[in-house]
């Protein structure tokens, strides 16, 4: 018969082999992939729709967040810049993947100029922690 310290001993031992501690710097990252996110005017060209899937994202939820630069040409052939965004709710990832559909904000300009977007949108993903840029078409 083992003595209880012993037994204790042993397991404690096979643990530390079988679940070694996973300190901060053996964290691999996630490897997101893009597949076929696309960015194109929508609302006669005052706001920007982007829609997509990714994967690799691990295994809880995301935010999706869209930036889109635009600006104004105003009388003088200044264009003030400006922005529009637009963000999801918290999408459930599952099999480490997502789609998203997100629309921006509309842009609006004074004195009936229409906003000219681009040319890309910033695509944002939380607590992922990733960030792509996709052309506007």
């Amino acid at each position: 018969m083992i003595p209880m310290k012993r037994l204790m001993m042993v397991i404690a031992v096979l643990a530390t082999v079988a679940f070694p501690a996973v300190s901060s710097g053996d964290i691999v990252p996630l490897k997101i992939s893009d597949h076929g996110t696309t960015c194109t005017k929508v609302n006669s060209g005052t706001a920007v729709e982007c829609a997509g899937k990714l994967t690799g994202l691990g295994g809880s939820t995301a935010n999706v967040t869209v930036t889109v630069p635009f600006f104004c040409t105003n009388q003088g052939g200044n264009n003030p810049p400006g922005h529009a965004s637009g963000q999801s709710g918290p999408i459930p990832v599952q099999n480490g993947q997502i789609t998203f559909d997100v629309t921006t904000s509309s842009a609006s300009c004074p004195d009936h100029m229409a906003p000219t977007f681009g040319p890309s949108a910033t695509i944002s993903v939380s607590p992922q922690g990733f960030t792509e840029t996709i052309p506007i078409t």
